[in-house]
């Protein structure tokens, strides 16, 4: 059995006690000072399940769930080092980096930028346009990964298409009329 682990080592989440025992008092906004103080600016759904029961320790997560907690530290700001983002993706399960990566960038289309020093982070101004409009942003980031999916899947296909020999031209150019109507 584990020892239990504290919350600011599950998140690498630095919580200062002053803040951490404003929230534990008796008003009615005690609760969502405490959610603000340990949550940061996003709320992690991991951490609130961890933090009322449901999970007892950190150990495997999914990798939805590992790409979410890595998303929501870039999200308010952070950033990443390779050796940083390969510990987290070993403490919570020994996922891969490539396929992270693919999930936050190619499926929520979440715009993390690679800096000089092999850093991952978001743009100050992609943090600024989130920070204006949460839902709408990440919503929207969701619909340009997806139209890009299906740029890339038309791309493949009019690449092995334009490869195959034996196809009459007319048919040929039927096809990618198509393609260039569906575009």
């Amino acid at each position: 059995m584990q020892p239990p682990i504290s919350i600011s080592a599950a998140l690498d989440f630095s919580i200062s006690v002053d803040s951490f025992q404003r929230s534990r008092s008796p008003s009615k906004f005690a609760s969502t000072r405490a959610d603000r103080a340990l949550c940061g600016h996003l709320n992690s759904s991991t951490l609130s399940r961890w933090l009322f029961g449901g999970i007892a320790h950190m150990g495997n997560l999914t990798r939805t769930e590992v790409s979410k907690l890595i998303r929501n530290k870039l999200l308010n700001g952070g950033k990443l080092t390779p050796k940083q983002l390969d510990r987290i993706l070993q403490k919570y399960g020994n996922h891969e980096r490539s396929r992270v990566l693919e999930l936050l960038r190619c499926k929520w289309g979440i715009p993390i930028t690679t800096g000089s020093k092999g850093c991952y982070s978001i743009t100050e101004s992609d943090l600024r346009r989130f920070a204006d409009d949460p839902d709408d942003v990440l919503s929207g980031w969701k619909e340009n990964a997806k139209k890009n999916r299906e740029y890339r899947q038309l791309y493949r296909f009019v690449t092995a298409f334009t490869g195959l020999t034996g196809i009459s031209s007319e048919t040929r150019r039927e096809v990618l009329a198509a393609v260039k109507a569906r575009i």
